[in-house]
């Protein structure tokens, strides 16, 4: 795994600390320049089980959308090549 991703993980172990109880597994997908972080033990259980008042948890992608995540200078530029600009 990238070095990049290694550090996005670590990120996010910081942003979700109190919420995630298991590991955060990190999956690369390249061909979108993405990653799929899969957080185990978040949901308290699982949608069933779960006294949490957002069993789906919905609001954790909310959350995940408020971490600053830094994106390498070539990653970038190709992006910008296919007219996707940063925020």
């Amino acid at each position: 795994m990238k070095t990049f991703y290694l550090r996005e993980l670590a990120h996010a172990r910081e942003h979700f600390r109190g919420i995630v109880k298991g590991c955060i597994t990190c999956y690369e997908l390249p061909k979108v320049h993405a990653i799929n972080l899969v957080m185990e033990g978040a949901l308290g259980g699982g949608v069933t089980r779960s006294l949490s008042l957002d069993p789906h948890g919905k609001s954790y992608s909310a959350l995940i959308l408020t971490m600053p995540v830094e994106v390498p200078e070539d990653i970038a530029a190709e992006l910008m090549l296919k007219g996707r600009r940063p925020i």
